[in-house]
């Protein structure tokens, strides 16, 4: 069963900085939530090509852009995603 956008979970096709820290502040200031990357709008895991990389990528994004540090309340990791929708 597919994903779906909702309060606790946004939609990225790819990575990139553009609004990202956006949503990362967003859902900091709510209650939490997950941005997954590399799923489509319709909730379909398109795959992430070098996920380490993406991985640290969103981390030093974290640290770099956002202040306070907020790397004690987010947590990055792979997650399998289905891939149908």
């Amino acid at each position: 069963m597919p994903l779906s956008e909702n309060g606790k979970a946004e939609f990225k096709e790819s990575f990139g900085h553009e609004n990202f820290e956006a949503e990362a502040v967003s859902f900091l200031n709510k209650e939490g939530g997950t941005i997954y990357i590399d799923v489509t709008n319709k909730g379909a895991g398109k795959g992430v090509v070098d996920a380490d990389k993406t991985m640290l990528s969103i981390s030093e994004s974290l640290l770099d852009r956002i202040s306070p540090d907020c790397s004690e309340l987010t947590s990055i990791h792979k997650d399998e995603v289905d891939r149908t929708v």
